[in-house]
Formats: structure tokens, C-alpha cells, sequence
């Protein structure tokens, strides 16, 4: 995902990772070439 992200000309502000709000949180923080900032997750469980 963060390679599309990256193509589509957004970018990325962090991740994808595990982040401390769960065990299973795993994110990527991203704005478009607008300024909308987004947020996709996927929890492992």
C-alpha cells in the first residue's frame, strides 16, 4: 500500500507500522496532494 500511496503523488507522514494503541494496530499516515490527511489500518488479530 504505501508504494501506491507514494505513486498516486501523496505523502506519507508514518508508518506503515505497529503503533502503541494496540498490539494489533498496525497504520499508515498519509495526506493527498490536497492536504486531506488519511489513515489506513489493518488490526492483527
Amino acid at each position: 500500500m504505501p508504494l501506491l500511496v507514494q505513486e498516486l503523488g501523496d505523502t506519507i507522514n508514518s508508518g506503515p507500522r505497529l503503533f502503541p494503541i494496540s498490539p494489533t494496530y498496525y497504520a499508515l499516515y498519509f495526506d493527498d496532494p490536497c492536504g486531506n490527511q488519511y489513515e489506513l489500518v489493518h488490526r492483527l488479530n
